[in-house]
């Protein structure tokens, strides 16, 4: 059971929206125009994830690009 302490400051994780991975340099999709192609590869919109950002790690951004 985890408890969170009052005062407690949240640490910030980088994580790619596509293969989920934490310790790869991420970029944000809508820097690299890639949310059309994501779109299009998933079939699903990008929706508003609260306060996660739309960041894709470089190996998932070149594929998208391929894509």
């Amino acid at each position: 059971f985890r408890q969170v302490y009052a005062g407690a400051v949240p640490s910030t994780v980088q994580v790619c929206m596509i293969c989920l991975h934490t310790d790869r340099k991420v970029m944000l999709m809508s820097k690299l125009k890639l949310e059309e192609a994501y779109e299009k590869l998933t079939g699903y919109p990008l929706f508003d994830v609260g306060n996660l950002k739309k960041t894709v790690c470089v190996l998932c951004a070149q594929r998208l690009r391929n894509f």
